[in-house]
């Protein structure tokens, strides 16, 4: 219920508003809406090249998603992995 709140709040959000939001919220919601990142992606936002996602997909520490031949991972899993949530955490 309240994180369905929370993505009709967000929907009705114009692109400045967004400023204000908390990152917490931010992140949630991407989560909740089960966004897809790209290596380009994932290595602007843990500010880190290409490369250094593409060792961490390979060595099993980013999760990619299964049945898509290109390195995707899910929102989730990499800020699971960005903020240094562990599986015993949550």
């Amino acid at each position: 219920m309240i994180l369905k709140l929370k993505s009709s709040w967000l929907k009705s959000l114009a692109a400045q508003d967004l400023l204000n939001v908390s990152r917490e919220v931010l992140i949630e919601a991407l989560c909740a809406k089960g966004v897809v990142f790209t290596t380009k992606e994932m290595a602007g936002l843990a500010k880190c090249n290409q490369e250094t996602i593409r060792r961490l997909i390979k060595s099993r520490h980013l999760k990619k998603i299964e049945g898509i031949r290109h390195n995707r991972v899910s929102a989730e899993k990499f800020f699971d992995w960005l903020l240094g949530r562990s599986k015993q955490s949550l």
